[in-house]
């Protein structure tokens, strides 16, 4: 079973306010055992560009790789960037993305927590953070 992160109704009221018709998710989930898939989905044809940021803030001491993708939804992605990192407890870090606007169609970024580590030791990646994925709509194109 997956679990899921789902943003807060402040966030799902930010999202919309660049009009009734604009729809962007955001999520995170297990992802292959010990994993964590964040997906950033702008729908079909719906403006404005979303250009913005996922803040992590760890549960504990904790080494990691981050893997940021650029996809049209449902088909394999262009890795954008790969960054291990070690972290202190209570630290965050924040993760940049952007969505081009209308004429992109269908976009989606995807951010893969993995190699998690505490104390030397493999720890499940979903569980050791705090997600927040704040972002600022760009005018139309």
């Amino acid at each position: 079973m997956k679990s899921a992160v789902w943003p807060s109704l402040a966030l799902i009221a930010g999202l919309c306010a660049a009009g009734p018709a604009a729809a962007y998710e955001f999520k995170c989930e297990t992802w292959k055992s010990n994993e964590t898939r964040c997906l950033i989905r702008k729908h079909v044809n719906h403006e404005p560009a979303i250009n913005g940021h996922m803040l992590l803030t760890p549960k504990q001491h904790i080494s990691f790789n981050a893997a940021g993708y650029f996809s049209t939804c449902g088909s394999s992605g262009k890795q954008q960037f790969s960054q291990d990192y070690t972290l202190d407890e209570g630290k965050p870090i924040t993760l940049f993305y952007s969505l081009a606007g209308k004429a992109s169609g269908l976009g989606c970024f995807e951010i893969f927590l993995s190699q998690c580590k505490s104390g030397g030791k493999a720890v499940d990646c979903f569980t050791s953070f705090a997600y927040e994925a704040p972002w600022k709509a760009l005018p139309p194109e």
